[in-house]
């Protein structure tokens, strides 16, 4: 906020690729990630598809509350069982998922830092919860840059949404001039496409 402060004095674009829930932006200002009521719609139309009518919201941030609160208020139209669980700094993600898991609950819809999220994940398969009875839609939009070897052969349902086609020329070309700058640095860099996050590549797009 105080860059974009500056910014606006000045009268420089600012520009940002990360979610905000602010409906008013400065004049000199923009952001290039998806709004977030767009995006807790479609989180809701799918869980509609699935006819979820029981699952569990699990955040940590506090902002977390804010993405998910959309699948509250369709809880009480629609009449789901849906509980709230916030991981803390204090506790290890492991006993959210105990408690989970003594509920008897095998659908989570997942809302934490990318991270975080391995972590998080292998958590939840130590106290059994990453099984096939098991279903997972991570709000994340970095998934694709996780490693998921480790949870593929629990065949747990795990579903996000993608903004990045790895078969995207632009994209590839991307990936390739970041290596080309980097192969003469002391420093070197072999980037694969699955290791570059949504905030990177709105970016690129923006100013490409």
């Amino acid at each position: 906020m105080h860059v974009q402060s500056i910014c606006d004095a000045i009268d420089i674009p600012h520009v940002e690729t990360r979610w905000d829930f602010q409906l008013q932006r400065a004049d000199m200002s923009i952001n290039l990630f998806p709004r977030p009521s767009v995006l807790s719609q479609a989180y809701v139309d799918l869980v509609k598809i699935w006819g979820w009518r029981s699952f569990s919201l699990v955040y940590d941030e506090h902002e977390g509350v804010i993405r998910l609160q959309d699948f509250l208020k369709e809880a009480q139209i629609n009449d789901w069982r849906v509980q709230l669980y916030q991981f803390r700094p204090s506790h290890a993600y492991r006993d959210i998922f105990w408690r989970i898991k003594s509920a008897g609950e095998s659908r989570i819809v997942l809302d934490v830092k990318r991270d975080s999220l391995r972590t998080v994940l292998k958590h939840a398969q130590q106290v059994g919860m990453m099984t096939e009875s098991h279903n997972y839609l991570i709000t994340s939009l970095d998934l694709h840059t996780i490693d998921m070897e480790d949870f593929k052969y629990g065949k747990t349902n795990i579903t996000g949404f993608r903004l990045v086609d790895e078969n995207n020329a632009d994209l590839q070309a991307l990936v390739v001039e970041l290596n080309t700058k980097w192969s003469g640095s002391s420093k070197k860099l072999d980037l694969p496409i699955k290791t570059i996050r949504v905030r990177n590549i709105l970016f690129s797009s923006f100013i490409s």
